[in-house]
């Protein structure tokens, strides 16, 4: 299915283990994913550190397919390259007014107002 070369069950195996294991740093502060609680395909930007509870985006998955919503910023920017060391993505793509996106075939429109219109 979709050109993986291991089934999906494996894949997100794998996938879900290097999103675990996966840090990076802006300054000397850590950060990582936790998987959302209440969806598995939903993870938590975060602190490396179970006092902060704060979240700093969401990255939502799909099989092979990532949507990463997080402010722009070195959180954002070292996580991407955090990714890259990882896998090597296709295209990265910012939402703005001027440039929808679509993702698992629905479009993402950014109006004027920050509201974000499917």
């Amino acid at each position: 299915m979709y050109g993986l070369r291991e089934s999906p069950f494996l894949w997100s195996q794998e996938r879900d283990a290097r999103l675990t294991e996966l840090r990076w740093k802006v300054g000397t502060t850590q950060y990582r994913l936790q998987r959302c609680a209440s969806d598995s395909q939903a993870w938590i930007i975060k602190r490396d550190s179970e006092s902060d509870a704060r979240l700093f985006g969401l990255l939502a998955v799909y099989v092979d397919d990532f949507m990463a919503m997080a402010d722009d910023g070195p959180v954002r920017t070292n996580f991407l390259a955090a990714l890259g060391k990882v896998w090597v993505f296709a295209k990265q793509e910012i939402l703005t007014t001027s440039h929808p996106i679509t993702f698992l075939g629905i479009e993402f429109q950014l109006r004027s107002n920050g509201d974000v219109f499917l």
